[in-house]
């Protein structure tokens, strides 16, 4: 729920107060902070209204409260507040406990407008927030307005994670209310989709990357429902992992509504049933926040990424160029759909033993031990002991190989000397497995071998190296995670603490 919350507030950017959130001793440093995920509210004369959400967050504060003045709305909505609440005039004041730590409380505030409210009328909710031990602080307003027009909303799927295989489909009906008062002429429906997907083809609907957009020729009336055939979608072979289809509704702008009609009506056209008016009154959309949907679908395959290990040979003195890196063997596309920018694959190498690096691409990030115990990631900077290398950040397609040469300085000849490509983290002890097959997910980097063979899989060395310091950790989903500011590269370092810094620095 913190996680939700924190989001909610930080994309309507409404944190007020004083301090952070973190936990300490109750007084030390006090904040509340209250944010809107809808403070800008349209809504339809005539029509009832809509529910602002809000969410606060508490720490350290004795007494906490939020503040609602409402006089600048008073004759354009009626407001219910939470039973925490009291109101004195056009002024409500709701409590809330003293300290939620890193938690949020949420709230809801129901708009009704009233019947003498008219298209054109508007006004504001000033807020603020204060504890006993923090003072007054104002906060950005909730912003009213009454207009006529079309609202869509989509209606939910539900929470539900279909679990399907490459050879299932998913049958994706939309269901969109009307609730504005304002007939809609023509409705566009959008299907965004994920890499590994196959959308169905109809005429009246237009094709981007991972995206269909389909125009219906249908008037949806104030209170009334449009219910859009199954837009039944397909998987590729290699499909693996999240293949959720969002799907949004959208009033057609009367431009394109003429040039729908004019088009005709052959062809394969996906349709929805609704109820026709006997005049349609073409207006814009009111309200955009409520207008998609997200059907939910994991596909299960395959997962199969080989480490491709290399061998050169070179006297004392010389450097020698290596080119390591992943392929995927099958049958699974990796793709980072979803995942918060998580890079398709990453691999870490680790030279050989009596080598330098003296030459390495900017996908690599070269990881330094500190004197006090923590770790420095620079990325593209030679003489790093390990390196924590990425591919093409977005889809790992099944029979591509991603690598990166190595220049590698010889310093000393030693026979067979072995370095290694996996894709354990050497500075992580885990137990789950990173793919389907383990066997092949380290492979050996061999300077001056005696015999053939020596840059296939294999074990190789690399214990757990704890990593402690003062320095900050940048937290990750899988672990902590390393932005290279200069070129985007977003690496994971789990459960340690390590810097990242640009060469320059």
């Amino acid at each position: 729920m913190a996680a939700a919350a924190g989001a909610v507030l930080a994309a309507a950017g409404l944190f007020v107060g004083v301090g952070t959130p973190a936990q300490a001793a109750p007084g030390d440093h006090p904040y509340v902070f209250v944010g809107f995920l809808n403070n800008a509210m349209t809504i339809p004369a005539g029509t009832g209204g809509r529910t602002v959400h809000g969410s606060v967050y508490v720490g350290d504060a004795i007494a906490p409260r939020v503040h609602f003045d409402w006089s600048g709305v008073a004759g354009i909505v009626s407001i219910r507040f939470p039973a925490t609440c009291t109101t004195t005039g056009t002024r409500t004041a709701c409590a809330f406990p003293d300290v939620l730590g890193a938690d949020a409380e949420t709230f809801d505030l129901p708009l009704v407008v009233t019947a003498k409210a008219g298209a054109g009328a508007k006004g504001q909710i000033k807020t603020a927030v204060e504890a006993k031990n923090l003072g007054e602080r104002f906060s950005p307003p909730i912003t009213v307005n009454v207009a006529d027009g079309v609202d869509l909303v989509m209606h939910e799927f539900g929470p539900e994670r279909h679990q399907l295989t490459p050879a299932d489909t998913m049958p994706v009906t939309a269901v969109i209310d009307n609730v504005g008062n304002r007939t809609a002429d023509g409705v566009r429906v959008s299907y965004t989709t994920r890499p590994g997907t196959v959308p169905p083809r109809y005429d009246n609907c237009t094709y981007q990357t991972y995206q269909a957009i389909c125009d219906l020729d249908v008037a949806l009336e104030p209170g009334y429902t449009l219910t859009v055939e199954p837009f039944v979608i397909g998987f590729a072979p290699d499909a693996w992992g999240d293949k959720g289809v969002w799907t949004y509704a959208d009033a057609l702008a009367e431009s394109d509504a003429a040039a729908l009609r004019a088009r005709g009506t052959g062809g394969k056209r996906l349709t929805g049933a609704a109820t026709r008016s006997a005049s349609v009154r073409a207006a814009r959309e009111l309200n955009t926040d409520d207008n998609g949907s997200e059907w939910q679908a994991e596909v299960a395959n395959q997962i199969d990424i080989a480490a491709v290990g290399a061998t050169a040979s070179g006297t004392a003195g010389s450097t020698v160029t290596v080119t390591v890196g992943a392929r995927n063997v099958g049958k699974g596309t990796r793709d980072i759909s979803r995942s918060g920018g998580e890079p398709a694959w990453r691999y870490w190498f680790e030279p050989p033993t009596g080598t330098e690096v003296v030459t390495v691409s900017q996908k690599c990030v070269g990881i330094f031990k500190q004197p006090d115990g923590s770790y420095e990631g620079v990325t593209g900077k030679p003489g790093a002991p390990l390196y924590q290398c990425e591919g093409e950040p977005n889809v790992f397609p099944v029979g591509t190989t991603f690598s990166v040469p190595f220049g590698l300085k010889i310093n000393e000849v030693i026979p067979d000397a072995k370095g290694r490509v996996t894709f354990d983290d050497p500075l992580y002890d885990h137990d789950e497995p990173v793919d389907d097959n383990s066997a092949n997910d380290t492979a050996q980097v061999v300077i001056n071998p005696t015999r053939n063979g020596g840059g296939g899989g294999g074990g190789g060395g690399g214990g757990s190296l704890p990593i402690t310091g003062t320095n900050a950790a940048i937290a990750g989903g899988a672990g902590a995670v390393l932005v290279a500011v200069g070129v985007g590269l977003f690496v994971a370092f789990r459960r340690r603490r390590i810097v990242l810094v640009t060469p320059e620095h």
